[in-house]
C-alpha cells in the first residue's frame, strides 16, 4: 500500500508550498498505474496554471495517453 508524505516548505520570500513525496510501500504499483498517475498529475498542474494558480511548470515525457483522451493537456 502506498502513501503520500507531505512536507510544508516556506521560502525566504514568505511563499509557502507543500511538497508531496509518494511512497509506494513494499510492493510497487503496476507500471501502467504509475504512468497514468504521473500523467494525471501533469494535467492537474497544467489546468491549475491555466486557471491562474501559481504552480511550478511541469513536463510530460510521454507517459500514458491521458492528455490526448481528455484534451486538457498538450
Amino acid at each position: 500500500m502506498g502513501v503520500n508524505i507531505h512536507v510544508p516548505i516556506t521560502f525566504d520570500d514568505g511563499e509557502e508550498w507543500l511538497l508531496r513525496i509518494p511512497s509506494y510501500g513494499d510492493k510497487p504499483f503496476p507500471e501502467n498505474v504509475t504512468a497514468q498517475t504521473r500523467e494525471s498529475e501533469v494535467c492537474t498542474y497544467k489546468v491549475l496554471h491555466a486557471a491562474g494558480v501559481a504552480v511550478p511548470e511541469v513536463y510530460s515525457w510521454g507517459m500514458g495517453t491521458l492528455s490526448k483522451k481528455k484534451g486538457m493537456c498538450h
